[in-house]
């Protein structure tokens, strides 16, 4: 192995924590990691397309695949509307368990809301308000646009235009910046 150099001014990490806002994000890997507590775990590779003048920036996302944070994994799937699969397995309670194919989230973009807490003297961030982003070229606001862009009741021109103003369905408002 070669040698590696990096600055002393890296030591201790250069995480810093988002402002709080709305960011859309745009998936590029999904992995499936352990966590630091040996507990499996999805890692979303991602990069900012839009928010806060962070566009560019890399950020991983991590969701629980533990049984008390399903709701979590849940949420981001409806967002984006990937299909889940009954496995026809079951769980020791009984529950069935259920499946999705990680590649479907590649190359998705989704909107989430950053707020920011502090742990162990450090700022965080926490996300929330999962929700398909207006930039998410897979999802249904574009699916009119991939068949052709009209439908019987609308003209070509006018479902053109529909489909430019509005947002992906279960797009929420992008709260008000802080002043």
């Amino acid at each position: 192995m070669g040698q590696i150099n990096y600055s002393k001014g890296d030591e201790g990490g250069g995480f810093k924590a988002l402002p709080e806002g709305g960011y859309d994000f745009k998936i590029n890997s999904v992995a499936q990691t352990m966590s630091r507590k040996n507990k499996p775990q999805l890692e979303l590779s991602c990069e900012i397309v839009a928010g806060g003048g962070k566009e560019g920036r890399k950020q991983k996302l991590w969701y629980s695949l533990t049984a008390n944070s399903y709701w979590k994994l849940k949420l981001l799937l409806e967002a984006l509307e990937i299909e889940r699969i009954d496995t026809g397995a079951f769980d020791d309670d009984g529950l069935p368990i259920m499946g999705f194919d990680s590649d479907d989230l590649e190359g998705r973009v989704l909107y989430l809301n950053a707020t920011t807490y502090d742990y162990e003297g450090k700022e965080r961030n926490d996300f929330t308000d999962e929700a398909m982003s207006e930039y998410d070229a897979v999802g249904p606001a574009h699916e009119s646009q991939d068949a052709g862009g009209a439908t019987e009741e609308q003209p070509e021109t006018e479902a053109a235009d529909q489909t430019q103003k509005t947002p992906a369905r279960g797009r929420r408002p992008r709260p008000a910046p802080a002043s």
